[in-house]
């Protein structure tokens, strides 16, 4: 990335950082002002961000809904790309920041790649890379409820691939080695994003830590490698 970009993303930030969004009850044409101003400076920022030549950065950029009609869609677009930006500025000012970013990816970013490059007669791979890719951005940003859903859709996605219809028959088909390995993520990883989807309201929550799903990175992984040996057979 060359200087000159880095600079008018820096310069893009800079003004997003130094806007002050004006209150749900302020003067009507105070708030137009506030959102006509917004949807310039956001605009500006995803232009800049978007040719960003990290790729995990880049995608979470082109995610950013740029349409802003309203005070409080405004407030909900600031929130979400705030630790967005505080990853850019790192990712430009860090050196050692692309080995820290690979260690809070859910899914390794060689794995991701890996599916890219199959060409399958078969399976089309693209709706599971965007779930490996949104459980990465959602794992990263703390949204732990969100990826333990997004983990037990990709596993409801994928018996095809082996020939089965459901994945209680992907692990009982798999060889001895592999099948303790995905019978945690079918009883155990599905047993918590079940309990997150169907617990109701309580008088006291707890939210999900990182520490609920960080033992099943492995058998994840696992499962998409396995998934990669059987497409490229």
């Amino acid at each position: 990335m060359n200087q000159r970009l880095k600079d008018k993303i820096i310069e893009s930030i800079q003004r997003l950082e130094d806007f002050k969004p004006c209150g749900p009850s302020s003067d009507p044409d105070e708030i137009s002002n506030v959102i006509y101003v917004f949807s310039i400076f956001i605009k500006e920022f995803k232009y800049y961000a978007s040719r960003i030549d990290d790729e995990f950065l880049r995608k979470n950029v082109e995610e950013i809904d740029t349409r802003v009609s309203t005070i409080y869609e405004v407030y909900e677009t600031f929130s979400d790309v705030r630790p967005i930006i505080q990853d850019i500025k790192d990712y430009i000012w860090e050196p050692s920041y692309e080995i820290q970013i690979s260690n809070d990816l859910y899914v390794s970013k060689t794995i991701i790649t890996s599916m890219l490059e199959i060409q399958n007669a078969n399976f089309d791979l693209k709706k599971l890379v965007q779930i490996c890719n949104e459980i990465n951005s959602n794992y990263q940003k703390g949204n732990y409820i969100s990826v333990s859903l997004l983990i037990r859709a990709l596993i409801n996605y994928i018996p095809p691939i082996f020939e089965s219809k459901n994945f209680q028959q992907v692990v009982a088909n798999s060889s001895r080695s592999v099948k303790e390995i995905l019978k945690q993520l079918d009883e155990n990883l599905r047993d918590i994003a079940d309990f997150h989807t169907h617990q109701i309201i309580r008088r006291r929550e707890e939210l999900p830590t990182k520490n609920q799903l960080e033992p099943y990175k492995g058998n994840l992984e696992i499962l998409l490698h396995e998934i990669l040996i059987k497409l490229n057979q």
